[in-house]
C-alpha cells in the first residue's frame, strides 16, 4: 500500500487546530495552519485531506478549492461547519465542530482512501493509454505489470469505499457531501 499522506488542519481558532491535531496525529502526518498564508504555504502534493474551518475570515471555500486544485490536486476537503452552509456542496465531506473523535477519524480515513483511489485511477488510465500507444513488446510487458499492480490496489480501495465515493472519485464530483 502507498505511504499515508498528510492532513492539513486549517482554522483561525488555535484551540480547534490543537484539538484536531491531537485527534489526527497518531494516524496521519498532520500539518497546521491558522492563517490563509500558512494554509497556502502548507499545501503541496503530499496533502491529501484538508480539514477546513469555515470560520476563516479572508479564506473562503472557493479560495481553498482554487488553491488545492493548483497545489494539491488530489486533496479532499473536509469542511468544519454545517451542511446548511451554502458552500457545503464544494466540500467532499462536512462535519460540525462538535463531531466525535471516531467520526472525525473515520471521515478523514475515508477521504484518504478516496484521494488514493483517485490518484491510482488517474495513473491507471495514463498507463493504459500509454500502453495502447506503444509498439515495443518490452515496454508493454513492464507497463502491463504496473497496470495489474495498480488494478489490485484499486480493487482493495474500492472494497473500502461506498458507491457514492467511488463515483465521485472516478468522475471528480464533489456534489455528494455526506
Amino acid at each position: 500500500m502507498a505511504p499515508i499522506q498528510a492532513v492539513l488542519v486549517s482554522s483561525p481558532d488555535e484551540d480547534v487546530v490543537s484539538s484536531l491535531t491531537a485527534t489526527l496525529r497518531d494516524r496521519w502526518p498532520t500539518r497546521t495552519a491558522t492563517s490563509p498564508d500558512e494554509t497556502t504555504r502548507s499545501l503541496d502534493e503530499n496533502v491529501t485531506v484538508v480539514v477546513f474551518d469555515t470560520a476563516f475570515a479572508g479564506l473562503s471555500l472557493d479560495d481553498l478549492a482554487a488553491m488545492t486544485t493548483e497545489q494539491s490536486p488530489d486533496a479532499q476537503v473536509l469542511q468544519l461547519g454545517t451542511s446548511m452552509d451554502p458552500n457545503a456542496g464544494r466540500a467532499d465531506a462536512v462535519l460540525t465542530h462538535a463531531a466525535e473523535t471516531d467520526t472525525i477519524c473515520s471521515t478523514v480515513d475515508r477521504l484518504q482512501r478516496r484521494a488514493r483511489y483517485n490518484r491510482l485511477l488517474s495513473r491507471f488510465y495514463s498507463l493504459s493509454r500509454a500502453r495502447s500507444e506503444r509498439a515495443s513488446e518490452n515496454e508493454t510487458d513492464k507497463s502491463a505489470q504496473e497496470i495489474a499492480d495498480i488494478k489490485c490496489e484499486l480493487d482493495e480501495l474500492a472494497a473500502a469505499l461506498d458507491d457514492e465515493d467511488l463515483f465521485d472519485a472516478a468522475l471528480g464530483s464533489t456534489d455528494g457531501v455526506p
